[in-house]
């Protein structure tokens, strides 16, 4: 593993010569025009994650304000689930169904970030696309 990293200090110089001529390859100019439409997409994927965060968090809230009406005053939880403790006290109800509250809002997280991600993905392309026959 020394000599690996004695190699590597030995030609840094030859490798940093090396990345300075392939990142100046890489560079191409972008006309006023394919930068206009890029921003303005961009602006739409950020309107439209904004909006679809906006639209799944009151639909979460929603949710837990329904259950709250629902399930606390019947002592029950939001979600069907097995629970390795009785539930038979206040405080373990309360420490399950604010766990299953919790698992609700990371989940509602977890998938605004993965939708909104294709979804974004795929308008991206589309610019690309456009960008392409405007050429």
């Amino acid at each position: 593993m020394s000599h690996f990293i004695q190699r590597i200090m030995k030609n840094f110089e030859s490798i940093q010569e090396e990345q300075t001529i392939s990142s100046n390859q890489n560079r191409f100019d972008v006309d006023h025009e394919s930068l206009f439409i890029l921003i303005i997409f961009s602006i739409y994927c950020s309107f439209f994650t904004l909006w679809y965060g906006i639209m799944t968090e009151v639909t979460c809230a929603a949710m837990a304000l329904a259950s709250f009406q629902r399930d606390i005053p019947h002592k029950q939880l939001p979600y069907n689930a097995w629970i390795p403790y009785s539930m038979a006290t206040p405080m373990m109800y309360t420490v399950a169904y604010l766990h299953q509250t919790i698992g609700l809002y990371a989940a509602i997280h977890a998938d605004i970030g993965f939708d909104s991600f294709v979804i974004n993905l795929m308008m991206m392309t589309c610019v690309q696309l456009k960008i392409l026959l405007y050429f």
